[in-house]
Protein backbone atom coordinates (compact mmCIF):
# COMPACT_ATOMS: atom_id res chain seq x y z
CA UNK A 1 0.00 0.00 0.00
CA UNK A 2 1.43 3.47 -1.00
CA UNK A 3 0.30 6.75 0.38
CA UNK A 4 1.16 10.42 -1.82
CA UNK A 5 0.94 13.57 -0.95
CA UNK A 6 2.59 16.92 -2.08
CA UNK A 7 5.55 18.52 -0.13
CA UNK A 8 7.00 21.96 0.17
CA UNK A 9 8.93 21.27 -2.55
CA UNK A 10 7.25 21.19 -5.14
CA UNK A 11 10.51 20.27 -7.88
CA UNK A 12 12.75 18.27 -5.89
CA UNK A 13 12.60 14.72 -6.42
CA UNK A 14 9.85 12.50 -4.03
CA UNK A 15 10.85 11.56 -0.37
CA UNK A 16 9.76 8.08 0.54
CA UNK A 17 9.01 6.91 4.06
CA UNK A 18 8.65 3.28 4.78
CA UNK A 19 6.25 1.81 7.32
CA UNK A 20 7.26 -2.13 7.99
CA UNK A 21 5.35 -4.92 9.88
CA UNK A 22 7.58 -8.40 10.15
CA UNK A 23 7.22 -11.55 12.54
CA UNK A 24 11.01 -12.09 12.08
CA UNK A 25 12.52 -9.46 13.76
CA UNK A 26 14.88 -6.75 13.48
CA UNK A 27 16.84 -8.29 10.87
CA UNK A 28 13.19 -9.37 8.47
CA UNK A 29 12.22 -5.73 9.01
CA UNK A 30 15.33 -4.40 7.57
CA UNK A 31 15.63 -6.66 5.10
CA UNK A 32 12.09 -5.80 3.50
CA UNK A 33 13.42 -2.00 4.37
CA UNK A 34 16.34 -2.54 1.83
CA UNK A 35 14.31 -4.31 -0.66
CA UNK A 36 11.98 -1.63 -0.39
CA UNK A 37 14.44 1.18 -0.91
CA UNK A 38 16.04 -0.63 -3.86
CA UNK A 39 12.88 -1.14 -5.63
CA UNK A 40 11.93 2.41 -4.98
CA UNK A 41 15.47 3.49 -6.69
CA UNK A 42 13.96 1.66 -9.77
CA UNK A 43 10.41 3.53 -10.50
CA UNK A 44 9.63 7.23 -11.49
CA UNK A 45 8.28 8.53 -8.99
CA UNK A 46 6.70 11.77 -9.43
CA UNK A 47 8.35 15.33 -8.30
CA UNK A 48 7.75 16.83 -5.20
CA UNK A 49 5.53 14.40 -3.55
CA UNK A 50 5.93 12.69 -0.05
CA UNK A 51 5.27 9.15 -0.27
CA UNK A 52 4.79 6.29 2.65
CA UNK A 53 4.89 2.80 2.03
CA UNK A 54 3.32 0.51 3.90
CA UNK A 55 4.57 -3.35 3.82
CA UNK A 56 4.68 -6.65 5.83
CA UNK A 57 6.31 -10.21 5.55
CA UNK A 58 5.01 -10.73 1.95
CA UNK A 59 7.55 -8.72 0.53
CA UNK A 60 10.69 -10.49 2.01
CA UNK A 61 9.88 -13.72 0.20
CA UNK A 62 8.66 -12.48 -3.33
CA UNK A 63 10.40 -11.81 -6.54
CA UNK A 64 11.97 -8.54 -6.37
CA UNK A 65 11.27 -8.20 -10.21
CA UNK A 66 7.37 -8.19 -8.87
CA UNK A 67 7.83 -6.31 -5.86
CA UNK A 68 9.17 -3.24 -8.31
CA UNK A 69 6.35 -3.60 -10.67
CA UNK A 70 3.66 -3.47 -7.48
CA UNK A 71 5.53 -0.66 -6.15
CA UNK A 72 5.21 1.41 -9.25
CA UNK A 73 1.50 0.68 -9.54
CA UNK A 74 0.62 1.24 -5.96
CA UNK A 75 2.60 4.89 -6.42
CA UNK A 76 1.03 5.18 -9.67
CA UNK A 77 -2.49 4.98 -8.32
CA UNK A 78 -2.04 6.45 -5.27
CA UNK A 79 -0.62 9.62 -7.52
CA UNK A 80 -3.67 9.49 -9.47
CA UNK A 81 -6.17 9.12 -6.66
CA UNK A 82 -4.31 12.32 -5.10
CA UNK A 83 -4.71 14.48 -8.21
CA UNK A 84 -7.80 13.27 -9.38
Amino acid sequence: MAVIAPNDEAGEPARVGLAVRSSGGAVARNRIKRRLRGAYERIDAPMGYDIVVRADDRVRAGEFASLVENLEAAVSEAHRGESG
